[in-house]
């Protein structure tokens, strides 16, 4: 068994080592001279121990610390105990180093860097020493002892509000997934080496859940609330500085649900019992415009749809779907669906679609009835959420289920395809192509949305699992709950991470949204 104990050194002093020679002259008969031999070099074999990364390039910003993590792996065992000592001799890393015994061979160090560094990239060496004494003296070294780690640490700003300009050809963010279609797509090229941070709103302490925010007219929406929450509010902000244009205070509901933006008003539902309204504000002044009592029993909804003229939601005391209108706010409709919540309602000049308990609905639009339905014969039942479907826009729906890729043909009335595997969160759609988080999260996956085949996997995104994805023309970005990723389509290699998670948006002005935890919210320029 290795014994290693788990000493570890963090310290700004490095050891010094000198070499040292001179030389003299003095009379006498000349010689020939001669060349000396000079042995060779053996360098010690450090093969043996395995550290991922072997290089650190990590991005923070002024004031905060981010945190490095560095596994070391061991191939051989030891008959003495082994200590080990992590040297930083330039202070670029604080001394709250933590050190976890992944196996009798594998240890992961975790780091933060200093919260004290300016502005500016800085580069330095960390010295992992394997020591049979003190690592701070490492008189007895083991052999291959010290690794060296070349680190780049990038300090920037903690904000820069930037002057934003409209993309072309962009939509605003205005429900969940980005549009009634869900498809979670951009039509936009960025620059992942232009990326910076714009302006972070704080934890809330009214919310302990993730916020996902919608955005129009160069404002930001959010709502901070959870089940039974003592208060639940609703926020504007300002996409320009990230201060607070207005709010809305809901007291103590049993839940306020993510808003929909459109048309210069926000949307949202509360759900609970006596307390379940449609609500309408202004966007501009966060004025009550409209308030319509609806049924429910303890669900949780997604943002609601707007289409056209009309706005859609899950809603029902036994489930269900309701359609409103955008102008006079009046209910068009309510239509009985099976009691599952967690969805919002895709929509097409046509049909309001959903699936749940193992059925694709298509309710007309028109007045709410059932125009078709397509069964799913191998839907495995794994709890009351529903799950919402993105739309190709050319006759094809896509959900995971059971960690199934499903491909459901809305034309023939049937499941055109399927793709088994370990699929996670929502798909997204974009020029003939479904995204998809497979292999519980850890890789993003390229289908033909035709016929379900692999186009091609991502490198490994590394823990998770990643359950939001938003694509544009050129990068994919997925997000956990501790981290946001952007992956090259062209090359399907990460080229941009950020150190929190969350819900997923672009705006249309070219600014990332990851609201995570705890009622933070990240905003990124992207160009």
């Amino acid at each position: 068994m290795n014994t290693f104990s788990r000493f570890v050194g963090g310290t700004t002093c490095a050891l010094a080592l000198a070499a040292c020679g001179g030389g003299g002259g003095g009379g006498g008969t000349s010689t020939t001279p001669t060349t000396p031999t000079t042995p060779p070099v053996v360098k010690p074999d450090q093969s043996w121990l395995t550290l991922t990364p072997s290089s650190v390039d990590v991005t923070t910003f002024v004031g905060e610390a981010a945190t490095v993590s560095i596994t070391a792996k061991s191939s051989k065992t030891f008959a003495k105990p082994v200590n080990i000592g992590i040297i930083d001799a330039t202070g670029v890393f604080s001394t709250d180093v933590k050190i976890t015994t992944l196996s009798d061979l594998e240890y992961r160090a975790d780091l933060q860097t200093s919260t004290v560094l300016p502005v500016g990239v800085r580069t330095a060496t960390l010295e992992l020493r394997l020591c049979e004494d003190d690592p701070k003296v490492c008189k007895s070294p083991l052999s291959g002892s010290p690794w060296l780690i070349p680190v780049k640490v990038d300090v920037q700003p903690d904000t820069n509000p930037t002057p934003l300009s409209y993309l072309p050809n962009v939509a605003n963010w205005g429900t969940y997934q980005g549009n009634a279609s869900h498809t979670g797509y951009v039509p936009a090229t960025f620059d992942a080496s232009k990326f910076t941070r714009r302006w972070v709103l704080p934890v809330s302490n009214t919310s302990g859940e993730n916020v996902p925010v919608t955005h129009d007219n160069g404002r930001t929406f959010a709502v901070f609330s959870g089940r039974f929450a003592a208060s639940s509010i609703l926020v504007a902000v300002s996409e320009d500085t990230g201060k607070e244009l207005w709010r809305m205070d809901f007291g103590a509901v049993h839940r306020v649900n993510p808003p929909a933006a459109a048309h210069g008003k926000v949307y949202l539902a509360t759900s609970g019992h006596g307390d379940t309204f449609f609500w309408v504000f202004d966007q501009e002044t966060g004025k009550l415009l409209s308030k319509t009592s609806m049924d429910s029993q303890w669900e949780r909804y997604l943002a609601p749809t707007v289409y056209g003229d009309a706005v859609y939601t899950n809603s029902g005391y036994y489930g269900g779907m309701t359609k409103f209108s955008t102008t006079t706010f009046e209910k068009a409709w309510f239509a009985g669906l099976p009691q599952y919540d967690g969805w919002t309602p895709a929509v097409d000049a046509s049909h309001a679609y959903t699936y749940v308990n193992g059925t694709l609905y298509a309710l007309a639009t028109a007045d709410g009835s059932t125009a078709f339905t397509i069964a799913d014969p191998d839907n495995q039942w794994s709890g009351y959420d529903g799950t919402t479907l993105a739309l190709s826009g050319s006759g094809m729906a896509y959900a995971v289920n059971g960690g199934r890729l499903l491909g459901f043909d809305l034309a023939g009335r049937k499941i055109a395809w399927k793709a088994n595997g370990t699929a996670v969160g929502m798909p997204a759609f974009a020029k003939d192509v479904v995204y998809v988080l497979n292999a519980r999260g850890t890789v993003v996956e390229a289908h033909a949305a035709a016929t379900g085949a692999l186009q091609w996997t991502s490198e490994s995104l590394g823990t998770g699992p990643y359950t939001q994805l938003v694509v544009t023309d050129n990068l994919v970005f997925v997000g956990s709950a501790e981290r946001t990723v952007a992956i090259d389509l062209a090359t399907q290699r990460k080229v941009w991470e950020y150190p929190f998670g969350g819900d997923l948006s672009i705006s249309n002005r070219g600014v990332l949204y990851i609201a995570g935890q705890k009622g933070k919210v990240v905003a990124i320029n992207l160009r």
